[in-house]
């Protein structure tokens, strides 16, 4: 701590250490710290004994950290990214280790027998896969409070699209802004070290970082949380798209995501990105073609290109074949309608298409994919209906129904009667 002050007209620096200040504590009624409790009901059958929960990352939670949470009163959630039997024989240790100090304090009068002889046991599940077996292996060791763990869309498609990429392109570079985990990059990390780069929470730097390399002849793939990229509009804008640089951007978690926090929900995707010069935007389909989207646009790179994808198993991939925007475009036969859907609302799209079939009212559908730029022959397409339904996760203003009405403003003269209605989410967005 340092003040200034003058003596005899000069300027004089005073320094003080610790021993030199004492900090006036606020009045309290508290006698000792034994009546402080940060006590919370973590479940309805479980009470932790302070607030504080460990996350079930592969760099954050196993056996150890799971301990120590517990030996403070908190809990940790083993991660499930290990075989089903090392992470259940984790939980076993877990279990016999707090025995182990149950057995020498039973005879003592203590108050928190119940932390002991039932204490938390957290470990993680997914939703696919091998979910209901790893969860019967876990409550068999002892695990008493499952999570299920579905915050990395689709990490295994785009981290083996990314991987297959670096492999075979030696002037290739992945650049993130400690997102690794959640997009699914922490092998590429592993296996590339010397073409990775984490910097940390600074993703303006990380879309900046991969405009010097473009600009060195370097491709650079630049991985984000949708919700983190709108930090970054400037520099796509000045850096990127307006010198038309050759940088893959690939972000995930695009549009809602579940009971995550309002602030982690991509809603402002297409609204911001639109607007950009240069940018390509592109929106897969299917959990499939999200994995070729990134393979082929890396290999034809000429110019901003972002591709978008959800939050894990929101993009439900329809149980029937349906028509994207690259396929050959065909009218019913009766149809009156035509539903646009982008990304997470196909399947809904398709499911909108039946339930109007059982009323007699024929609409065609198309999953739409190349968002800018729009397809021409789309476009076109449009105009034989009467009426077109666009379907999105995202705001009203500046979406993708707003981008369909500038692209039938030609035509639209040529047939009168065209109604769009649009299916997305209004300003007023509730936390939960």
């Amino acid at each position: 701590m340092v003040f200034k002050y003058k003596d005899e007209g000069k300027e004089v620096k005073r320094y003080l250490t610790y021993d030199d200040v004492n900090i006036v504590p606020k009045y309290s009624e508290l006698e000792s710290r034994e009546y402080i409790k940060l006590n919370t009901r973590f479940t309805k059958n479980t009470e932790i004994k302070i607030p504080i929960v460990s996350s079930p990352m592969d760099t954050v939670t196993e056996y150890e950290m799971a301990y120590g949470m517990w030996n403070h009163g908190g809990i940790g959630f083993i991660h499930r990214f290990m075989e089903i039997d090392k992470q259940s024989q984790m939980i076993l240790n877990l279990k016999e280790e707090i025995e182990s100090h149950w057995k020498g304090m039973k005879d003592l009068d203590i108050s928190n027998k119940q932390w002991f002889e039932n204490p938390p046991l957290g470990a993680a599940i997914g939703v696919t896969g091998d979910w209901l077996e790893r969860a019967k292996e876990l409550v068999f060791s002892g695990c008493n409070v499952l999570l299920i763990d579905v915050a990395h869309g689709h990490h295994k498609l785009v981290g083996d699209a990314i991987e297959k990429i670096l492999l075979e392109d030696p002037n290739a570079v992945l650049i993130t802004p400690a997102v690794q985990s959640s997009t699914g990059i922490v092998n590429a990390f592993k296996k590339f070290p010397d073409r990775c780069y984490d910097v940390s929470l600074a993703e303006q730097h990380a879309i900046t970082l991969g405009a010097g390399f473009a600009l060195q002849g370097i491709k650079p793939i630049v991985c984000y949380e949708s919700t983190f990229m709108q930090l970054v509009f400037d520099q796509i804008h000045h850096d990127v798209c307006i010198n038309n640089l050759p940088v893959l951007i690939i972000a995930g978690r695009s549009g809602h995501t579940g009971l995550d926090h309002v602030t982690h929900h991509g809603l402002h995707d297409l609204t911001y990105l639109r607007c950009i010069p240069n940018l390509r935007i592109i929106y897969p389909a299917t959990h499939n073609e999200l994995t070729s989207v990134i393979i082929q646009e890396f290999r034809n790179l000429k110019q901003p290109t972002v591709i978008l994808y959800p939050k894990a198993d929101i993009l439900d991939d329809p149980n029937e074949l349906f028509i994207t925007d690259n396929d050959d475009l065909k009218k019913s036969q009766n149809s009156t309608g035509l539903i646009l859907s982008v990304g997470t609302q196909n399947k809904n799209g398709l499911e909108v298409k039946h339930a109007l079939e059982k009323q007699s009212i024929i609409f065609d559908h198309i999953a739409v994919t190349n968002i800018v730029p729009f397809s021409g022959k789309l476009a076109d397409f449009m105009t034989k209906y009467d009426y077109i339904i666009t379907m999105e996760e995202g705001i009203i203003t500046g979406g993708f129904g707003e981008l369909i009405s500038p692209n039938l403003q030609f035509t639209h003269s040529l047939i009168p009667d065209l109604t769009i209605e649009g299916i997305r989410i209004i300003h007023k967005i509730n936390t939960h």
